[in-house]
Formats: C-alpha cells, structure tokens, sequence
C-alpha cells in the first residue's frame, strides 16, 4: 500500500507540472491577444461608422475619450460591487427581457438579405413546398443552415407566418443566454460576479439589437452557453456528457460553431482538468460519453434529413475552403465579397463548389507575403471596429440615422470597458474552470485570422469576454476573499 501511495503522489505531481504548464501557456496567450484588442480599441477607427469625418487630431480626441471613459466606467463598477447581491437576478433578467422586447416592438426589422432567403426557405418548408432546399439558391449553397431554416419552418408551421413571434422567440432565448453566463460567472467568481455579468450582457448593444434580426446565433448561442455551464458546474460522468453533448449538438444543428468548442472542451478536459481529477477514469468516460453523443447526433441527423428527402446534400459540410478562400482574400479585407461568391456560386453541385473554392484558396496561398499585414489587418477590423449587428438590425427601418450613430457609438464605448475589464481579470492568472474560456476565446479569435470576417461573428465572443470581465473586481485589486 505505501509503494502504490507512492507512486500515486509521484503521478499526482507529475499531472500537476503538466497542469500548471498548460495553465501558464493558456494564461500568456489570453493576455497577449486582450493586449492587443484593447491597443487595436484605441487606434482602430474605420470611417464608415463615424459620424464625422475622422482627421488625426479626432482619432486623437476619440481615444482619449474612451481611455476616460474607461477608467470611469471600471471606477463605477468598483463603487457597485460591494451592493451587488444574487437578490437582483430576478431584477436584471426582467429588464433584460424588457429591453429586448421593447426593441422589438420599436424597430420591427424586416429580414433582409441572407436573413431574407433563409425565412423564405422557412416560410417554404412551413407551407410543404418538397424542393424548398434546392429551389433556394442561399440554402443551396450553404446547406448547414438547414436547422435553422426547419426550426423556424415548425414555428411558422405551428403559429403562422409572424415574423413579430420569432422576434419574442429571439427575445426570451437571448435572455436565456445571459441567464446562463451569469451562473458560469457565479460558479467562477461568485455571487456578485454572477449579477455583474447580469448587467453587462442586459445593456450590451448589439446582444439587444440583435433580437430583431431572425439570425441562428441566438438559439444557437443559449445551447451551447447551456452546454458550457453544465461542464463547469457538473462533475463530469457519463450522464452529463450526453447532455451535454446533445446541447452541442443542438447548437451546432442550428449554427456549426461546435468543432472548435469541442476541440476547446477536449484540450481543458485533458490537459487541466483531468490530470489532477480525482476520479480520472470517471471523467474521461464523460469526456467519451460527450463526444460519442455529439458525433453520433450530427451524423443521424445528417442521414435523417436526406432520408426524409428534405435536402440530397450533407447538412455537416461547411466548405472550410470556401471561408479560407474568402478570408484570404488581401483586396477585401477578408470580408465577403460579391467577386469571390460568384466564382463559387457557379459550380451547380456542392463538389464543383467544393473544387472552386480550392481553386480559389491556392491562388490565395501563392502569395504569402501579403498574409502577415493582412492577419493583423483582420485582427484590428474583427476584435476592435464596431459590432455591424447594430446596422443588421436597423436596416430598413424607421429609426433615425442620429439613432443608429449613438447606439454605435455606445456599444463601441461599452466594448472598450469590457475588454479592458477582461484585461484586469488576466493580470492575476485565472484559476479552475477560467481557463476553459480562455481557450474558447483564443480559438476563436486565431480561427479568424484565417477565415471570413464580419464583426457581428463576434457574437458568440461576446458572452465569453463577459464572463471573464465579471471577475475583474474581485481580482483587482482585491484578492478572492469575496467569492
């Protein structure tokens, strides 16, 4: 018995120098990149969603403001944490869903573009129409989006055509995401960061204004929320791994984000939690469990709707060619752009698109001196200029452009907090659970230096940078006494 206690206090130490060495790489890299999103806040001003025109001695002016408005905001933050008490959740979720709701009632966004085609295609599947899938050309080429499209098809089926009723629907699952992230910021940093995290979600700009526009980030975003909480404040056996599995896998149906959350997942299930774990052979059957659920989810899924001849083509497919092709692309920025999907749009199947989009990569890769400046092009455009999800959810509607400017404004000021906030957390190396967040974000943010950009993917970021901001006050300066 004293060999085999030996040798488990051996192995222990062993796992606990490869924690704590993949705790510390996770830690510098998450410091590095807020580093920099919160340098990028202060010299990154893109033209088009100012106001007035941007001379030097306004950028100046600019920065100087939101450095102020930083320190004020942490500074008010500080004064309001000791009054921050779980009796205000009830509170904070009510105004959340007001606000929400409020907005929708207010700007009544009609869907435009992508977000048109695919409530066509759903208004189509409600009706019964057999080629809905194929007939639509959006739907055709990005056949992923067929989950999103057969859940808003069964709420039109089951209501009728109310673009007003998936607008509430949006609402109350929005609220449901902040309910979630707020009891991860509890489970990490307690009570008072848990009502934080409350408010900062409820007021954030862009999670409000999104609620008018019928996009799949939103369900999707409260299953894999749902999906993340669980892992955290759950012991991981084999019963929690299929729910949670089947959360990734329903939020993947809808939005495919969840390969690089797994991968996530994996990494901290195996480098920092599992090596010090008590129950290690338990763990890992969930970790098992977790992905086997996952991955035989999608692939039933997969077959049944081709079965049931709603689609002939792979809903699991993505074109990962496609957003390199697109992301690479120097001339636009690695945003969208009408050349390159025209290029792709022209191959009738799904493997000539394929073909295309490869094509299209390899003219990109010939020339990788120009990759560099573009990557950190990207990463300034992506992760420091405004949330677009505010132009997304105005389009096209009677609000004034006086308005629009001040809610752009306000969310760029908001985001200057909050990274900021993130920063402060980061000067004290996170513990536990915190690093599962931290490597979601640090995926996230390299994957898009590679992949097509659009502002308002920040999205799923979003909720993740929240959790880590709510601990800054109890970090800093105070130690974790209060959690």
């Amino acid at each position: 018995m004293q060999v085999y206690n030996a040798y488990y206090d051996k192995l222990v130490w062993s796992d606990s120098v490869l924690t704590r060495l993949s705790k510390r790489i996770v830690w510098y890299f998450a410091a590095s990149l807020f580093l920099l999103i919160n340098f990028c806040n202060l010299i990154y001003y893109d033209q088009h969603y100012w106001p007035w025109t941007l001379t030097p001695l306004r950028v100046v002016g600019l920065s100087f403001g939101f450095i102020l408005i930083t320190i004020a905001g942490i500074w008010l933050l500080r004064l309001l944490w000791p009054h921050l008490t779980g009796h205000w959740e009830p509170w904070v979720l009510g105004l959340a869903l007001a606000l929400r709701v409020g907005w929708v009632l207010v700007a009544r966004t009609p869907p435009v573009q992508d977000y048109l085609s695919l409530h066509q295609a759903s208004v189509a599947f409600a009706q019964g129409v057999a080629n809905f899938a194929t007939s639509n050309r959006y739907l055709a080429n990005y056949p992923y989006m067929l989950g999103f499209v057969l859940y808003q098809g069964s709420v039109i089926k089951l209501f009728g055509n109310s673009l007003l009723l998936l607008q509430l629907l949006n609402s109350l699952f929005s609220v449901m995401t902040i309910y979630f992230v707020g009891k991860i910021s509890r489970q990490l940093y307690g009570e008072r960061a848990q009502i934080l995290a409350l408010l900062m979600m409820t007021v954030y700009v862009p999670n409000v204004v999104a609620t008018s526009v019928l996009t799949n980030d939103i369900l999707a975003v409260m299953f894999f929320m749902a999906a993340i909480w669980l892992l955290i404040a759950r012991p991981l056996t084999w019963r929690t791994g299929l729910v949670i599995g089947l959360l990734m896998f329903l939020g993947n149906f809808i939005r495919p984000l969840a390969t690089i959350i797994l991968l996530a997942m994996t990494l901290y299930a195996v480098l920092i939690a599992l090596p010090t774990h008590r129950h290690k052979y338990r763990y890992l059957l969930g970790l098992i469990s977790l992905l086997l659920t996952f991955g035989v989810a999608t692939v039933g899924s997969n077959v049944a709707v081709q079965a049931a001849k709603l689609t002939p083509q792979s809903i699991v497919t993505t074109n990962t060619a496609w957003k390199l092709a697109v992301g690479l692309n120097s001339k636009t920025d690695g945003k969208w752009n009408e050349a390159d999907y025209a290029v792709v749009a022209a191959g009738k199947t799904a493997a000539e698109r394929t073909k295309l989009s490869q094509k299209l990569l390899k003219q990109r890769l010939a020339q990788p001196e120009k990759l560099p400046g573009l990557m950190a092009k990207k990463f300034a455009i992506m992760w420091a200029d405004i949330d677009t999800m505010t132009s997304w959810g105005t389009k096209q509607t009677r609000i004034p452009a006086i308005i629009v400017d001040a809610l752009c404004i306000s969310q760029r000021a908001m985001y200057v907090i909050l990274t900021a906030l993130v920063s402060l957390t980061l000067l004290k190396r996170p513990r536990g659970a915190a690093n599962l967040i931290m490597i979601l974000l640090i995926g996230y943010i390299l994957i898009h230096l590679g992949i097509e950009i659009q502002t308002r993917y920040r999205y799923f970021a979003m909720p993740l940078m929240v959790i880590l901001a709510s601990g800054a006050p109890a970090l800093w300066p105070v130690n974790w006494s209060d959690k």
